[in-house]
């Protein structure tokens, strides 16, 4: 059994302990950078204290607007940056962030794109 980000109707899967690494992380960073208060950071907390195996943590009220988006993709960035930094993942799992992770990435900047207006 995998957990798994989801935004609408995708589901970026993972194995519990990437996901669950990604969750404490995002934690972490949005405690420090937003304030331990701010509702993602709350959210986020939240995810981590009640995380389980095959989990599906909904991103879709953490990506509204686009700056709400501009902000996931900084602590995303930053939590990735920290997990690879650390060793957290084994090649297997480098290879999901660069892959999986990567997808979540480019989805979320997608719908920042999709709702400018055309020229």
């Amino acid at each position: 059994m995998s957990a798994a980000f989801s935004i609408g109707e995708d589901d970026f899967n993972g194995t519990n302990g990437a996901i669950e690494a990604y969750v404490e992380s995002l934690a972490g960073f949005a405690e420090s950078r937003v304030g331990r208060d701010s509702p993602i950071a709350r959210y986020f907390r939240s995810e981590r204290e009640g995380f389980f195996p095959g989990k599906t943590v909904e991103l879709d009220e953490w990506l509204g607007t686009p700056s709400e988006r501009d902000l996931f993709v900084k602590l995303l960035d930053a939590a990735t940056e920290q997990l690879l930094n650390n060793d957290t993942f084994s090649e297997y799992g480098r290879n999901w962030v660069a892959t999986t992770m990567a997808s979540l990435r480019v989805k979320i900047l997608s719908m920042n794109s999709s709702t400018s207006p055309s020229p």
